[in-house]
């Protein structure tokens, strides 16, 4: 249940992050939390978190400080 979970987030992480790069974060995440049920909910709120969070780490930081990406 878990692996199938998985791969339906990356599935969906995937495929709306062209859409996160059109449209504001916030109000994708606000409609699909709405419209959307309670499992999706789950699995676009790990899909915003860990996309807010690569995007935003590999625009703040320089990538040759960082000791996890060679």
């Amino acid at each position: 249940m878990i692996f199938v979970i998985i791969c339906v987030s990356l599935a969906i992480y995937f495929g709306f992050m062209c859409a996160f790069f059109l449209v504001s974060t916030k109000f994708m995440f606000v409609v699909l939390c709405v419209f959307g049920p309670r499992l999706f909910r789950v699995v676009v709120l790990f899909c915003c978190v860990l996309f807010s969070f690569s995007f935003f780490l590999g625009q703040t930081m320089d990538k040759s400080k960082l000791s996890i990406f060679p």
